[in-house]
């Protein structure tokens, strides 16, 4: 019988190669050594760390560049207001100045303007009972050429005035 001798080849020939399962090497003082794949392993998470991180600081630096430029926007804007302002107060104080100067001149009667003015604001102010509408007074009404009244029981405009209302005992705005 031929006995052929079978050479194996073992994996610990290979320099480097730790086979899977097999507990890592320890130096001196008992501390496990990592193996080569696991280095590797680690240096690739690490990469990745510093990517993603590297990616984050980018994002937060943009936004950042985007803040100021907004902030030195605002800046301006608060100027642009401040100048503003400071022009309003000036003409404030001239037509102040004005006014004043006119108030010593005048001998006591208001003038055209100021009779203007006061009738504009009349105007705004006046409310007529006849109708119950803000701007004018009863005896302008323009229901007083058709002899109708806002009846404050009937909550309309009726031929007649509260007093001779036939709802006076049933009024819609709980009135009585």
């Amino acid at each position: 019988m031929l006995i052929r001798e079978i050479v194996y080849n073992t994996d610990s020939d290979i320099e480097g190669y730790t086979p899977p399962g097999t507990p890592p090497k320890r130096d001196m003082e008992g501390k496990s050594q990592p193996t080569d794949s696991q280095m590797e392993w680690r240096m690739d998470n690490l990469e990745n760390a510093l990517e993603r991180h590297s990616d984050i600081l980018d994002n937060h630096a943009e936004i950042i560049r985007d803040q100021t430029v907004a902030i030195l926007d605002m800046k301006k804007n608060i100027d642009n207001l401040n100048t503003v302002i400071q022009k309003l107060t000036e003409q404030i104080g001239k037509l102040t100045s004005e006014l004043e100067s006119d108030r010593r001149k005048s001998d006591g009667q208001p003038s055209d303007d100021r009779q203007k003015i006061a009738a504009k604001q009349a105007i705004i102010t006046d409310k007529c009972y006849r109708c119950n509408k803000v701007g004018h007074r009863a005896a302008f009404c323009p229901l007083k050429e058709y002899n109708l009244w806002y009846c404050f029981y009937c909550q309309a405009v009726a031929p007649h005035k509260g007093d001779d209302c036939p709802n006076k005992d049933n009024p819609k705005d709980g009135y009585r």
